[in-house]
């Protein structure tokens, strides 16, 4: 694709101009953007996918901790630079399960990337998750300091396009939080959220898994003749 043709080179000359300070600022700066426009195409072919119902979910096995983890700090230094302090709590035992990836990847990314956006400097991004053994549910909550979201339009931020004011500084394109909301319908979840203007929101998924109980191999009987 044309984004694929100009990310490419743009990595080659990061390797080979990194330690040139303003010119490594200005690549990356391309590659930043690169990545936000890409990820705005994909959000809007999976958008026309859920619409058209081709979109499937697509479970493959996985350690759920680590996998949100991972992705939940890959913003700390997206964080750091706008002054905000992420944190990240999510328990360090091994949960193996069988969940989309692509799809948790997409939900999580979209929620601490709009927390990330709306949280001025100073404040402050809480992202954590839990596991309920009893009901195979994964709880991830995604909570800031940020401005916050008047009462009147909560019920709106998951309509396609719906934008929270044209006030604020940061202006979001109305497709990530939609988005999330269709993707946790489809894998037959809830999501919900609490705010108040000017001291920020708390946004709660839950999402049903398939743990993997044991690790035992599994042993088959063959008759004497059978193969």
């Amino acid at each position: 694709t044309p984004l694929t043709l100009i990310k490419g080179p743009v990595a080659d000359m990061l390797d080979e101009y990194g330690n040139d300070g303003k010119t490594n600022e200005r690549l990356k700066l391309i590659q930043r953007n690169s990545d936000l426009l890409l990820r705005l195409i994909n959000q809007l072919l999976d958008l026309a996918k859920l619409e058209s119902g081709t979109l499937k979910v697509e479970k493959s096995e996985g350690e759920v901790y680590s996998f949100v983890r991972a992705i939940a700090s890959s913003f700390e230094s997206l964080a750091r630079q706008k002054g905000i302090v992420l944190t990240v709590e999510v328990p360090m035992e091994d949960r193996q399960a069988w969940f989309d990836k692509d799809k948790l990847e997409t939900i999580l990314v979209n929620l601490v990337n709009n927390a990330i956006k709306f949280t001025p400097s100073g404040g402050t991004v809480a992202v954590s998750s839990a596991l309920s053994l009893d009901a195979n549910i994964l709880c991830l909550t995604v909570k800031d300091t940020g401005i916050g979201i008047p009462e009147g339009q909560q019920a709106k931020i998951f309509e396609r396009f719906h934008q929270v004011s044209e006030a604020h500084k940061e202006v979001g394109t109305g497709i990530g939080l939609a988005l999330v909301k269709e993707l946790v319908s489809l894998m037959g979840g809830t999501i919900k959220v609490s705010s108040e203007v000017g001291k920020g929101s708390e946004f709660i998924v839950g999402i049903p898994l398939d743990l993997v109980v044991s690790y035992q191999p599994v042993h088959r009987s063959f008759s004497a003749g059978g193969p």
